[in-house]
């Protein structure tokens, strides 16, 4: 997964420098002014760190547990005013590195296939214990902005962006990575997950660099598994516009 992240990323810079974009022909519900501010879609990257709010007892995570979203995103200014939306799609994968083992049982009562993650033995240190998780997602931003100033030297600066918003990424790979002294193991077989997640998105920040947040509101497995582990992300963001 991570080198398809890589060349969709390639892919998408070189589009983003050399063609118009898959939203060049949209003009939206009402024809913009010929000196309204253009509407094009752009190259976003997301870098950040991100756990579990609902971690299960003994369970600890690696401050290492970083992820990345390459995202294309396509800006629609409302006239001249400081106010717009951005709408468009990426990828995110993002590994945690944990001291748990997921465990598969069937449960007695209704039957169904459950996940549980427990704690690894005290006298088990793995090398690399992780779990990976790549969704495809579509994000959607409200955005206020200022106006771009000079500076004493005369370059443009700028602006201030506030970007409140809302995702929604459908799970198309899952996996666990482990090392140990015996080998290296990989599971791909998860039972009882949510295969939609969904959550709020904030963009706070300066120029082409933002602070980035995420608050899952829905959780990687069901309700009725005994772990739910609903995920929260907090990264820099850099937007080539």
């Amino acid at each position: 997964m991570k080198a398809l992240l890589s060349i969709i990323f390639v892919a998408t810079l070189y589009v983003n420098s050399y063609g118009q974009g898959i939203f060049h022909y949209y003009t939206g519900l009402i024809l913009p002014d010929k000196d309204a501010p253009l509407r094009t879609d752009r190259l976003g990257l997301d870098l950040y760190y991100g756990s579990w709010l609902d971690m299960p007892e003994g369970i600890k995570y690696s401050p290492f547990s970083v992820g990345v979203n390459v995202f294309r995103i396509y800006d629609i200014p409302f006239g001249h005013s400081p106010i717009g939306i951005g709408i468009g799609y990426g990828l995110s994968s993002h590994n945690i590195h944990h001291n748990g083992s997921f465990v598969h049982f069937t449960d007695s009562m209704s039957g169904k296939e459950m996940v549980d993650l427990v704690p690894n033995p005290e006298n088990y240190k793995p090398r690399k214990n992780k779990l990976s998780i790549n969704y495809f997602e579509v994000p959607f931003e409200l955005r206020f902005r200022s106006k771009r100033k000079p500076n004493k030297n005369g370059e443009m600066k700028g602006p201030f962006r506030f970007y409140p918003g809302f995702k929604i990424g459908y799970l198309v790979n899952i996996h666990t990575s482990r090392k140990d002294a015996a080998g290296k193991y990989k599971e791909y077989n998860f039972a009882n997950l949510e295969k939609f997640r969904y959550g709020a998105t904030l963009r706070v920040g300066f120029g082409k660099m933002s602070i980035f947040g995420f608050y899952a509101l829905n959780s990687l497995f069901k309700e009725d598994n005994p772990v739910g582990l609903q995920s929260f992300s907090i990264g820099v963001s850099f937007l080539t516009f």
